[in-house]
């Protein structure tokens, strides 16, 4: 019997359990004063015969697809990964020998692990330090495709990736990896979301990057584009108040 293909429509509040939902990134002001890729491709979908797929219908790599009988969802995430991940993911979230999260279920090879497709990346910052950057963002990667079409969760995928990279910074180059992913997100939540958060945790964490690693021309002028579209970041003093102490240091700077 043909294969067929199911694409479920999560709404926002599917990304959280029990509750739980998005919290906005803690102010890293303090934690970050003292601060001084490429996945492999596969060769596609070769058991994927595209005649078999109904109407109305798309397959996307990385996507599940649902028997006949509609009970079982397969899933086959973990033969997709590269062969120097699989034993991490394996160790973590398969045979769960560190029990790293108790809220994320067990990813089950072959069953149906929509919740733990959902729940993974909300619990990530928990983990962030036994998890290698690269399974993160092998993970990262796979989820961006599955949502591809809600662009709120995506920008919280980015989020949530940006936190991973911004605490472990310190490591090669993730506060590279951290400031791009910054920018990224800006620019998306400017350009595909109307009613994006006034509070963008993805502007004020670039803003801070760039003071901190002294381009404050760049800085300054975020901070003022940030007014014009009346940004928060959640201090009392404001992106106005961020201003002015990125302007008295190019003044100090300018004197030297």
């Amino acid at each position: 019997m043909a294969l067929q293909f199911w694409k479920k429509a999560f709404n926002e509040d599917d990304w959280a359990d029990d509750g739980y939902r998005f919290t906005p990134p803690e102010d890293d002001a303090a934690a970050f004063a003292d601060a001084g890729g490429t996945f492999a491709d596969d060769g596609g979908d070769d058991f994927i015969d595209e005649s078999e797929i109904p109407a109305g219908y798309e397959y996307r790599e990385g996507w599940v697809y649902v028997g006949e009988n509609k009970d079982a969802v397969k899933d086959n995430y973990y033969f997709r990964l590269p062969p120097e991940l699989k034993a991490e993911f394996k160790d973590l979230f398969i045979d769960r020998n560190k029990l790293v999260v108790a809220r994320c279920p067990a990813y089950v090879i072959d069953g149906d692990n929509e919740l733990f497709f959902q729940l993974i990346f909300t619990y990530i910052v928990r983990f962030r330090k036994i998890i290698s950057i690269a399974l993160i963002e092998n993970l990262y990667e796979y989820l961006y495709y599955k949502f591809i079409d809600n662009p709120k969760i995506l920008t919280r995928l980015n989020d949530k990736l940006i936190r991973v990279y911004f605490a472990r910074r310190n490591e090669a180059d993730n506060l590279y990896k951290c400031e791009e992913k910054c920018r990224e997100d800006v620019a998306f939540n400017l350009e595909y979301i109307p009613d994006f958060p006034r509070n963008l945790s993805s502007y004020k964490r670039l803003v801070l990057i760039l003071e901190s690693g002294g381009k404050l021309a760049e800085a300054k002028a975020l901070c003022e584009r940030a007014i014009d579209l009346s940004l928060t970041d959640k201090t009392k003093a404001d992106y106005s108040g961020r201003l002015e102490k990125i302007e008295k240091k190019m003044s100090l700077s300018e004197r030297k």
